[in-house]
């Protein structure tokens, strides 16, 4: 993907998964690459500020703070409330409510950060990516919900790994949970989280962002 300072989202490479976001045909169908970018006519009219791309699915934001979401529907990754594709840019109906500032895809889930400071994830959360806990906590959400134990906490910045999340505090705490494997959480062990937990060997530093 590629978000030019006109606000105009351009997208190539492989789509069979509908991610390009230019529609569906069956000569689409059957062509399935594009090998130039090609700009997503359907955000014609919407002045996006922020793109995000996924495995095999993408996200963008518009300066009103609308969120857009296509491609591949598995495990609720577009937020619409069901598993299909969707080949264009649609707008999640479930964020109407919200303004949202920023936005994150992951492999197959992802993150949404209101103005106000607040975390929504959707999408695939087997390995606790989503931030929802539960017992047995949920292996999917198919539209956005908001991450509870992050509620006291007004969030600057999010970001989303392949199977694991971050957040950054007003107060430039860090946060991670998801995959634990490899240490890539931070905690200094190997295991999952299925809620947010501050990184604590970064306390002592004030985080200017994450990634």
């Amino acid at each position: 993907l590629a978000l030019s300072a006109e606000g105009q989202v351009f997208s190539w490479g492989q789509g069979d998964m509908r991610q390009l976001g230019h529609g569906w045909t069956p000569e689409a169908h059957h062509a399935s690459f594009e090998h130039t970018p090609r700009r997503i006519t359907a955000l014609q009219g919407e002045r996006v500020i922020a793109v995000e791309a996924g495995f095999i699915h993408a996200l963008a934001l518009s300066d009103a703070g609308v969120v857009f979401s296509w491609g591949a529907g598995g495990d609720g990754r577009l937020g619409h409330g069901h598993a299909r594709h969707v080949s264009a840019p649609k707008r999640i109906a479930y964020l109407k409510e919200q303004r949202v500032r920023s936005i994150a895809a992951g492999y197959e889930s992802s993150l949404a950060l209101t103005h106000d400071g607040t975390v929504f994830s959707w999408g695939r959360g087997a390995l606790g990516q989503l931030g929802h806990g539960g017992n047995p906590k949920p292996s999917s959400e198919n539209r956005p919900r908001k991450v509870e134990v992050l509620g006291a906490v007004p969030i600057s910045a999010i970001a989303a790994g392949n199977k694991r999340s971050l957040a950054l505090s007003r107060g430039g705490a860090v946060y991670s949970w998801g995959d634990g494997s490899d240490g890539q959480l931070g905690h200094g062990d190997d295991l999952n989280l299925d809620t947010p937990r501050q990184v604590a060997a970064l306390a002592h530093l004030e985080v200017a962002t994450v990634a």
